[in-house]
């Protein structure tokens, strides 16, 4: 979690060095009207295709009181408006399987604890455009993003154990929809004026202890259960006229 601030922060830096460095290159004669005109480019530009239908798919992973770390899968669509080349919003399905486990079960009288979820998850997010990596050129090949957004997501969680006491396997299941916050980076690279490719890792916070199954009181829960989802995301640019995204 640390980490994603600080790959985010970093990237902000970035950006305010880059735009910093541009805007000093400019001749120092500009007029009031020129800047005005540029700054709003940053929020609404009529410039270039506005429209992004993308692909996604990858891995998830659980946070929660089932620590032991197990990959699952994860992939979806999405669908995008460019306001400018900085500000977009976008709409995201995914569907997968998010998988874990307690790591030391005998701590709580387990002799094992497997989880498994299926998820199905729609969410409305912001993405900001915070800075390139092939620095003063007049096309960007590559770009860093991040993602902010809420929706909802439909859990079906079944956990199978066995007390330490009882060699009898059992099974509990959690069917519900919540709330899921999403907060992430990405990072992609232009590949023509139709196509991009990158990656994005996001989080997702649930407002819910129970995706996991393991809410009792004697448990040492976590306040809310989170997973995330590791993907590789394929754009595709659609819309009017010739002109490449910013």
């Amino acid at each position: 979690m640390k980490t994603i601030f600080k790959l985010t922060f970093a990237a902000i830096l970035t950006g305010l060095f880059t735009f910093q460095a541009m805007a000093q290159s400019k001749p120092q004669s500009s007029s009031k009207k020129e800047n005005k005109s540029k700054a709003a480019r940053f929020l609404f530009t009529r410039e270039a295709k506005r429209m992004v239908v993308g692909v996604q798919a990858g891995t998830s992973f659980f946070h929660g009181d089932a620590d032991k770390i197990k990959p699952g899968w994860a992939a979806g669509a999405n669908f995008r408006y460019n306001a400018s080349h900085v500000l977009g919003f976008r709409v995201l399905f995914n569907v997968g399987n998010v998988r874990s486990a307690v790591e030391k079960p005998a701590q709580y009288g387990y002799k094992y604890y497997d989880l498994s979820s299926n998820v199905f998850e729609y969410q409305g997010q912001v993405i900001l455009t915070v800075g390139n990596i092939s620095f003063f050129k007049e096309r960007w090949k590559w770009n860093m993003y991040t993602i902010a957004g809420v929706g909802q997501v439909m859990m079906r969680s079944k956990s199978t154990f066995e007390f330490s006491s009882s060699p009898t396997t059992r099974n509990t299941q959690y069917n519900r929809t919540h709330i899921a916050f999403t907060y992430g980076i990405g990072i992609k690279r232009n590949i023509n004026k139709m196509l991009d490719i990158g990656f994005e890792y996001g989080m997702r916070w649930t407002r819910t202890d129970s995706m996991d199954i393991l809410n009792a009181p004697i448990h040492p829960n976590r306040k809310f259960d989170s997973y995330s989802f590791p993907q590789l995301i394929l754009n595709i640019k659609i819309g009017k006229g010739g002109r490449e995204h910013l």
